[in-house]
């Protein structure tokens, strides 16, 4: 299928960008619950990305990366502030997306970076999966609250907030409830792999979450 590069994409303002980055900062200082601090995220998210301006004709029975990818590898570019970690990023697996997309996808990866401390003597990164629901955020909560996670400093790269920012993922839900996870499945991971690159190269402390595709907790998405 080919692109759809009549979407547009009106890059946060300034002020926009700040009180995002701003919110997210605050999330991670204060000690709250995981939902909250989910449902916090995902608003500052969807604040910065909210210039972009769906196709009319977007296909809903494709996946996100089918809409949006260039048809031609060989004549399409990366862009942007992270165009030399999405180079190194198998092409053919990955995709190469249109300008106002890698646009979009750079807004949603600093917005959630830059309010970390980088540059850690001793950075590392922690690896969570499980299926949605299945207590991921809470153990690293608890873990938190007893003072053996120092959660507000560290990257939380999570699949299921990316997948529910990004402006489509409400129209897969309306569409077809019990196979949007599918569609959206692939989704977070383009944004999350040059998100999780970047934090590797500037010391971050990282946690990436990702989770087991099960039918039963798809059906009630």
């Amino acid at each position: 299928m080919a692109p759809l590069h009549v979407a547009s994409f009106r890059r946060a303002s300034t002020q926009q960008r700040q009180q995002s980055m701003q919110a997210i900062g605050d999330i991670h200082a204060k000690h709250c619950g995981a939902g909250e601090q989910k449902r916090d995220v995902l608003k500052a998210l969807q604040a910065v990305v909210s210039g972009w301006s769906l196709p009319s004709d977007y296909d809903y029975t494709q996946e996100s990366s089918s809409n949006y990818r260039a048809p031609d590898l060989s004549t399409a570019k990366y862009l942007g502030r992270y165009k030399e970690i999405r180079g190194k990023l198998d092409a053919d697996y990955h995709g190469i997306y249109c300008a106002e997309r890698q646009a979009m996808q750079d807004e949603l990866i600093g917005c959630l970076i830059d309010p970390a401390p980088s540059n850690q003597k001793h950075p590392w990164i922690i690896f969570t999966a499980g299926p949605m629901g299945g207590g991921k955020s809470h153990t690293i909560h608890w873990m938190w609250a007893k003072g053996i996670f120092p959660l507000e400093e560290i990257v939380q790269i999570d699949f299921d907030i990316f997948k529910l920012a990004l402006p489509e993922w409400n129209g897969y839900v309306e569409r077809n409830p019990k196979k949007a996870g599918r569609f959206g499945s692939i989704i977070p991971q383009r944004v999350s792999q040059p998100t999780r690159s970047h934090c590797v190269l500037a010391a971050h402390l990282i946690a990436c979450h990702s989770h087991l595709v099960m039918a039963a907790p798809l059906a009630r998405i």
